[in-house]
């Protein structure tokens, strides 16, 4: 395990490039809902002494009011970046790459 990056303090939550059209066009409720989970998160981090090397290569995902989001920590400018957004199948499943 190598040593992770110290830093602590706020975390914002951004929208990759490529994933700002599939995140605009969620309905403004299940958005709302999404991002403040996803800053919830954010907040979390802030409250955390380091985030390791693993953790900023690993993508994460979040499953709520019928999608699945995909995010990644970037330690560096303390970003939280959603990735992926898709709606969930039925049984709760993200679509098949």
């Amino acid at each position: 395990m190598s040593m992770g990056r110290r830093r602590s303090g706020a975390w914002r939550v951004a929208t990759a490039w490529e994933t700002r059209a599939a995140w605009s066009a969620l309905p403004a409720g299940d958005r709302a809902l999404l991002d403040s989970l996803l800053r919830g998160v954010a907040a979390t981090l802030g409250l955390r002494q380091w985030v390791s090397e693993e953790e900023a290569e690993e993508t994460f995902a979040l499953k709520a009011v019928g999608y699945h989001v995909d995010y990644r920590l970037e330690p560096a400018s303390q970003t939280l970046w959603v990735t992926a957004v898709h709606p969930l199948r039925a049984g709760g499943k993200p679509p098949a790459n």
